[in-house]
């Protein structure tokens, strides 16, 4: 068997640290009137969404500030033993919540994406001309996990919306 196989310690870690993240996202939202519902998460989708009267399927990731250079990292295999399918393959999610965390894991800035648009334009216009991409392999958690960089000044600006996520408060824990 592979050195590169799943490790239950550092997905235990990794599910931490994004649950920390949600809760400050959450707070975020809160402050913006959005309500978040993860109950009715599924393989297909993480969260879903309300504001306004309107409700859609949200996938979130969560990324630390520190290790971004720019980009948004697609995740393409889950688990290259396997051949699991990553989520930019398997999410039926109408939005990407792309979230820029600190040490601390509280959100800093957030790209909306409409990623049917997005992944649309990824697969047809961006990866015909761009056939030599970047990848990048994580060989932590669910063992060798293969991600393309997309770098953010490339995506047309009308597939997503930036927002600062600072908010006053803290939520201790």
């Amino acid at each position: 068997m592979s050195e590169y196989r799943s490790n239950n310690a550092e997905m235990a870690a990794n599910q931490d640290n994004e649950s920390i993240a949600q809760k400050h996202l959450d707070a975020f939202w809160k402050t913006l009137n959005v309500t978040v519902d993860r109950d009715g998460a599924c393989k297909n989708f993480d969260a879903l969404y309300r504001y306004g009267g309107v409700q859609f399927t949200v996938e979130e990731k969560f990324r630390r500030i520190e290790s971004v250079r720019g980009d948004v990292i697609l995740e393409i295999v889950q688990a290259l033993e396997s051949m699991g399918w990553g989520w930019f393959t398997k999410t039926t999610a109408e939005r990407l919540a792309y979230v820029l965390c600190d040490l601390e894991w509280r959100p800093v800035k957030l790209y909306s994406f409409r990623f049917g648009e997005l992944r649309r334009w990824y697969l047809t216009e961006y990866l015909p001309r761009h056939r030599m991409g970047t990848y990048v392999c994580s060989t932590y958690g669910y063992g060798v996990t293969i991600n393309l960089s997309l770098p953010l000044k490339e995506i047309p600006r009308q597939f997503y919306k930036e927002l600062s996520c600072a908010i006053d408060e803290d939520i201790p824990f």
